[in-house]
């Protein structure tokens, strides 16, 4: 759950352009240009209260590791109060270094779906 040093929840997923990690989607030209990179998908009033625009580099840090990303708050993904939501198919923004490593012990999937995060200025 989330606390004081991880006030916000992270959901990773995917988008239209780049259903896979991108190691197809990111060959295709169309797809890289229409989404180049991976963002930070954060709620207008949580931007606002961390004096964060849309656009600035920002640093990710759960209990498990760290990334560096851009915001975005374009609207195609409208996360709730509190909640961040970023898709993992660019390299060179490693959303996965802050998710946990847990999973089903019956299906043996990963559960990326959920982190608790602290969101800061990079």
């Amino acid at each position: 759950m989330p606390d004081e040093q991880y006030p916000f929840w992270f959901c990773t997923g995917r988008l239209l352009e780049h259903w896979h990690t991108g190691s197809m989607t990111m060959r295709v030209d169309e797809l890289r240009r229409a989404l180049p990179e991976a963002l930070l998908y954060m709620n207008d009033a949580y931007m606002r209260k961390l004096k964060i625009n849309a656009g600035d580099m920002v640093k990710v840090t759960s209990r498990h590791g760290s990334f560096e990303a851009h915001v975005s708050n374009d609207g195609r993904v409208v996360p709730e109060p509190g909640h961040t939501f970023a898709c993992f198919f660019d390299k060179r923004v490693p959303i996965n270094r802050a998710v946990h490593e847990y999973y089903c012990p019956l299906s043996k999937e990963p559960d990326f779906k959920k982190t608790c995060i602290n969101i800061e200025k990079a």
